[in-house]
Formats: structure tokens, sequence, C-alpha cells
């Protein structure tokens, strides 16, 4: 099962962002990532969290800090911190 598929989803009633809490739904993404590699993990999280296609520039950056030992959870938390007012 992908990230953000399950058994039962309503395709035609997706789940807004303002309708969960995001930082644990957002955890949940580098929980289930660990049989991808950084760049799958990385494209399926932006592509999750902020309904787009991840940047070269994004790419490089957030490969880098995983590189450099940032945890995934943490990557993930940081940015979903960054999306609620």
């Amino acid at each position: 099962i992908a990230i953000g598929d399950h058994p039962g989803r309503d395709l035609y009633h997706p789940v807004r962002l303002a309708d969960v809490e995001l930082e644990p739904a957002a955890l949940s993404l580098a929980d289930e990532s660990a049989c991808m590699d950084d760049e799958q993990f990385l494209r399926r999280m932006i592509l999750a969290l902020l309904q787009r296609d991840i940047s070269d520039a994004e790419l490089r950056e957030f490969e880098h800090a995983i590189r450099r030992g940032v945890p995934r959870r943490t990557i993930v938390s940081h940015l979903a911190n960054s999306l609620t007012p």
C-alpha cells in the first residue's frame, strides 16, 4: 500500500489537510517510508504535504540533509510545522 492509499479510500472525497492533525499525519509518511529510497520518499512527502511535485533544488537540499544524518521524521515534522499558521 502506497502512502495515502488504504483499503476503502474514497477517491471522490479526499481528506483535506484542515480535517486532520497535520504533524501526526505527516509523521506517518516518514514511518511508512522504510522501503523507499531517499528520492522516492522525498517526492512522495512533498506531493502529500504540499500537493505538488518537489523542485530540483528542494530535492538536492533534502537529500543533502538526509546524507548529513537528519532523520526523515525530522524533515517531515519540520515541513509539516512550517505549513501550520
